[in-house]
């Protein structure tokens, strides 16, 4: 009677190994799929961020385009005598229209380099005796 006790006794002992080694595999696997479903929201995340990133930048420019078109062709439409009265000429159009449409980086330096230059221009100012 003891051996079949014994028997008994390692019979369940092996049916709990196995029973805790199945536990343990499937919340492995609970752990492995959550991490994949996590990685797959992400890179759903960063595809949205990028094609929306891409698609502002490629609309943004489409956009600047067609407003520096529109403000060349209304400056191209005036008169010479309209052009001379807001100190322009005919061969000015195109970089007036530039400027008008740089980036705010390159306005700041350039209105830096303007100042700077013109501080080198006037003389320093003479000391009153």
């Amino acid at each position: 009677m003891w051996i079949s006790e014994y028997v008994a006794f390692y019979a369940a002992d092996r049916a709990d190994a196995h029973d805790n080694a199945w536990i343990i595999a499937q919340e492995r696997a609970i752990a492995r799929e959550a991490r994949r479903e996590r990685a797959r929201r992400i890179a759903a995340r960063l595809r949205e961020v990028i094609s929306v990133a891409v698609g502002e930048g490629i609309v943004g420019a489409a956009v600047r385009w067609f407003r520096r078109r529109r403000y060349r062709a209304e400056l191209e439409a005036l008169s010479e005598q309209m052009l001379a009265d807001i100190g322009i000429t005919r061969a000015d159009i195109p970089e007036v229209v530039r400027a008008a449409y740089r980036r705010p980086a390159h306005r700041h330096a350039e209105a830096a380099n303007e100042r700077e230059a013109s501080a080198a221009e006037e003389p320093p100012p003479a000391k009153a005796a």
